[in-house]
């Protein structure tokens, strides 16, 4: 994925927004290029000072973990349910079927 570093796979944002659990994240390109800030809290600058203030945040208000939480899980089910992986399949294997 372009733009990583030492968070090379996202795949606990996906696991966590499906299960409708807010999202503490690292700011790199490839995460903030498939996420914005209604829908993960993005951590910026790598400090262990940031990572308390951001948690601070986070559990000091229920209503902003719903808010996150909630975009998310809609995000993900509205841009990656299986009807669009069903295509998308049927689409490649046709296309290295040809």
């Amino acid at each position: 994925m372009p733009g990583t570093n030492w968070y090379c796979m996202p795949t606990k944002v996906f696991e966590y927004g499906a299960s409708n659990i807010a999202s503490l994240v690292p700011a790199t390109n490839s995460i903030k290029t498939m996420f914005n800030e209604n829908e993960v809290l993005f951590i910026e600058n790598y400090t262990l000072d940031e990572l308390y203030n951001k948690l601070k945040i986070l559990l000091n208000d229920k209503s902003y973990i719903n808010y996150l939480a909630n975009n998310l899980r809609l995000k993900l089910i509205n841009q990656n349910n299986k009807e669009k992986a069903s295509i998308f399949y049927k689409n490649l294997f046709n296309e290295l079927l040809e």
